[in-house]
């Protein structure tokens, strides 16, 4: 009897979840269903009907940013709850952290993204051979060499081709990619640092409409050797983002504008963020891994994850998507710059391409520069002239709590942080947050994903 009628309950509440679920405001069902355990458990109760719907809400496991909940819903518990390696991988103070000991057990690959812009590349390599990996640090000679690989894709413009095999790479070995059929930035992207074959550690990808500082490999070296340290940290970003581009807004073609120093103070000259760079990000061997491996399965069974109040669902086109989704269901964060006037050691020229057109219109390419440079993505790079001011920000608060922000662009703030500090406790909260997701990835199947 009591079977017969379990039976029976669960035949109304799959009528309920095919018929009624849909008409739900989530939103609604959120702001009443706080409490991380009743959404967890109810979500992994309805997975298997909401798998027959072929949708996955991670709306329904990640609240709303500006729901009261949130603090509640990703308080950490109790340090003795966490594996042993977590207090130790969440420590914002590297025990070594001068600059003037560089790492010997890392290494980077640099790749670059080309098609038909061939200005855009012409300035691009030029910032690239103008790069003064021991300007600062003159005793210290570049012991690693660094090999460049120039992918150009399908239906390139000649000279595109023939500019990248003339150009003369003097920090390793230089690698040109021709593909035979366009394949687009996602394919490129996701295609371009062969695992299999490269032996780097880590990987910088450059977008062909950018230009370089002739101190990013300072910055990067300093990154990786002293910010990294934390399983949460999974790379850096040589560009500061000026707009928002997240948060939804009735104008999606102007977004708001993002001021870090706003969020995080003006005391800060770096902070992590739970955000990919495509204009100049630094990615580690293992986190990209895990990522294509996530990418693949996730676009082959043809599942939809919705980040809730997030623009990144409707990037079609974009690599960045699925990143923001890897990043949010594991609590990534990447390394940002924050100096004045946003000064950066990338910058983007927002040149005409694929990226800077409505989904459907036409992409034209023309073969000239911007003389109209969109300071919202154009931002100042770190110079001769300002390097010395600039570095002395980034090394003087070299043993300080990094600020962390969310996905949203907002700080993340602990109210009761334990024995951890402010860094430690922010980003224990975005991994305690992701691990939602990853039970929800682990009931889907998607393996390869935890770190």
């Amino acid at each position: 009897m009591a079977s017969a009628r379990a039976s029976f309950l669960q035949l109304l509440l799959s009528f309920a979840i095919f018929f009624v679920l849909p008409r739900v405001d989530l939103k609604e069902v959120r702001s009443k269903a706080c409490e991380s355990k009743i959404q967890t458990s109810l979500v992994r109760f309805f997975t298997p009907f909401l798998l027959a719907r072929n949708e996955i809400l991670a709306s329904s496991l990640y609240p709303d940013p500006s729901a009261s909940c949130l603090n509640e819903f990703i308080e950490a518990p109790a340090i003795e709850e966490f594996p042993s390696w977590t207090v130790d991988s969440f420590s914002s103070s590297p025990s070594n952290p001068s600059h003037s000991n560089p790492p010997t057990n890392w290494s980077l690959v640099i790749h670059v993204l080309a098609w038909r812009r061939i200005r855009s590349l012409e300035r691009l390599l030029m910032s690239l051979d103008n790069a003064s990996f021991t300007a600062l640090h003159p005793a210290h000679s570049p012991v690693r060499t660094i090999d460049l690989f120039i992918h150009i894709d399908g239906g390139s413009h000649p000279n595109v081709n023939n500019l990248a095999h003339a150009y003369t790479w003097r920090y390793g070995n230089k690698f040109v990619i021709q593909k035979k059929h366009q394949i687009g930035i996602f394919g490129i992207m996701t295609s371009a640092w062969d695992l299999g074959s490269s032996t780097a550690t880590h990987a910088l990808f450059l977008e062909d409409d950018i230009s370089l500082s002739p101190y990013f490999l300072d910055f990067i070296q300093l990154c990786v050797s002293s910010f990294l340290s934390h399983r949460s940290a999974i790379g850096c970003a040589l560009h500061t983002p000026r707009l928002d581009e997240v948060n939804f807004t009735a104008d999606p073609q102007n977004p708001p504008a993002f001021t870090p120093e706003k969020v995080i103070g003006k005391n800060f000259s770096k902070f992590y963020m739970q955000l990919p760079c495509s204009w100049g990000g630094v990615y580690s061997r293992e986190s990209w891994s895990r990522f294509l491996t996530y990418t693949k399965k996730r676009r082959a069974d043809g599942i939809n994850i919705y980040i809730p109040n997030s623009r990144t669902n409707d990037w079609q086109r974009s690599w960045k998507r699925y990143f923001v989704e890897y990043m949010v269901g594991n609590g990534f964060v990447l390394l940002y710059p924050s100096l004045p006037s946003q000064r950066s050691f990338a910058t983007n020229h927002y040149e005409h391409g694929v990226h800077t057109v409505k989904n459907g219109d036409v992409v034209r390419v023309p073969d000239y520069l911007r003389e109209d440079p969109d300071k919202r993505f154009t931002v100042p790079l770190v110079t001769e002239d300002t390097v010395a001011e600039d570095w002395k920000r980034l090394e003087r608060d070299l043993n300080a709590q990094i600020p962390v922000v969310n996905l949203w662009h907002s700080k993340v703030v602990c109210q009761n942080a334990g024995k951890l500090n402010a860094t430690q406790c922010a980003l224990k909260k975005l991994w305690v947050a992701g691990d939602q997701v990853r039970k929800l990835w682990k009931d889907l199947e998607i393996e390869g994903l935890l770190i």
